[in-house]
């Protein structure tokens, strides 16, 4: 966060002022959050036909969801499939599934903290 706040403070020195332009990627969207508490105001942008477009905000709910339903997916692939059918074997099959998606979950969190903490 401090790298960031110094880079964009040399845009606009003695008083002037200036632009800063970022790119990002989802993994850096707890640090935007951080960043707009702190009171910084971002304009999303995108770049169509060659030019600057105004963007909606990166909703990070929306991006959770996305990136759930890719874990969901992975976790379902990981999960060896019964030989031979048993009573209860899809329940069994859902909490094998369940604790995959969670240390997944858990792994991609602890990445994204120490991306921020650098």
């Amino acid at each position: 966060m401090e790298f960031y706040i110094h880079r964009v403070g040399r845009t606009a020195r003695a008083g002037m002022e200036g632009t800063a332009i970022s790119l990002y990627t989802e993994e850096d969207l707890v640090l935007i959050e951080k960043l707009e508490e702190q009171g910084l105001k971002f304009t999303f942008s995108n770049i169509k036909n060659g030019s600057w477009v105004e963007d909606k905000h990166w909703n990070r709910r929306n991006i959770r969801k996305k990136t759930d339903k890719s874990l969901e997916e992975e976790a379902w692939r990981r999960v060896p499939k019964a030989k031979k059918v048993k009573p209860g074997y899809r329940k069994k099959m859902k909490q094998q599934q369940q604790q995959i998606k969670r240390q997944l979950s858990n792994r991609r969190n602890e990445i994204i903290k120490n991306k921020i903490k650098r």
